[in-house]
């Protein structure tokens, strides 16, 4: 008998849902991703994952991988639905998006974006905010100090403080030095965060705010930004740092120390958040 490859419900398919879940067994990838891996940037070998793709598609019944599209998962707001060909498209990208109007790209707007402190990876974060200055999607940079001192910095001959980093970041990435202010109070964790830009948009009258943070932070930052803005009419977005350039990948982050440290550390963090501030 073959390996089944993948589960349904009857629950929804009772409602008429097409769908299903796929398993772990019956693939032909090998090591860490043995067996039924179906992420193509996880390392795993293209030709693996292209026949696992197959036999899923088989499987179900499907006319083949082309009738699949994928998305890379970050622990965002974004909702994406597929159509025909293996394509994807925006449902909503932001918690009200009836009212949120379009960037050039056609993604939301903002008044400013709120790229968070991130001693390991400012680089992302900076080179995010950057884009979505660029694509004209926000005015200016708002940049959190958590008063971390970098390495030694020989065009400066001084060790400067990550914040500083991220502001030259943002000058590389085009992002004029009059578009970026760096809140002046120091800050130690996601909650002062939220705290000193509620304040920020108040004195400023700002009516809508997008986060910038790595991936595995997303979730957090999202939930307490918005627990801090409850009430204030202010629109909380955000715009995650899709994995892989300073921050471990969802197939990989559990074969580093580094990785444990980030995403799993991440998961204690929110229990903690939950039961501190709900």
């Amino acid at each position: 008998m073959a390996e089944r490859l993948f589960l349904t419900s009857r629950l929804l398919s009772a409602e008429g849902v097409l769908h299903g879940f796929s398993l772990r067994g019956g693939g032909v990838s090998r090591g860490p991703f043995e067996s039924l891996n179906l992420g193509r940037g996880v390392g795993d070998d293209p030709r693996a994952v292209d026949e696992n793709l197959r036999l899923l598609a088989e499987a179900a019944g499907l006319a083949g991988p082309e009738a699949f599209a994928a998305a890379h998962q970050v622990h965002g707001d974004r909702v994406m639905g597929a159509v025909r060909g293996g394509n994807l498209r925006d449902i909503f990208t932001a918690s009200e998006p009836a009212a949120a109007a379009a960037g050039e790209d056609g993604g939301p707007r903002a008044d400013a974006v709120v790229a968070l402190a991130g001693s390991s990876a400012y680089v992302e974060r900076a080179r995010r905010a950057a884009e979505i200055v660029r694509e004209g999607r926000a005015p200016k940079v708002l940049l959190t100090d958590d008063g971390q001192l970098s390495g030694w910095s020989n065009e400066s001959e001084s060790n400067p403080r990550f914040v500083e980093r991220a502001a030259a970041e943002l000058a590389r990435a085009g992002v004029p030095s009059a578009d970026v202010e760096v809140l002046p109070q120091t800050v130690s964790s996601t909650q002062d965060e939220a705290l000193l830009v509620r304040e920020y948009a108040r004195e400023r009258g700002l009516r809508s705010i997008m986060l910038v943070t790595s991936g595995y932070h997303s979730r957090r930052a999202l939930w307490t930004f918005r627990r801090a803005f409850e009430g204030s009419g202010v629109r909380v977005g955000i715009e995650p740092v899709a994995p892989g350039e300073q921050t471990p990948t969802p197939g990989t982050w559990w074969l580093s120390p580094r990785g444990w440290q980030t995403v799993a550390g991440e998961y204690v963090k929110l229990v903690y958040y939950w039961l501190r501030y709900r």
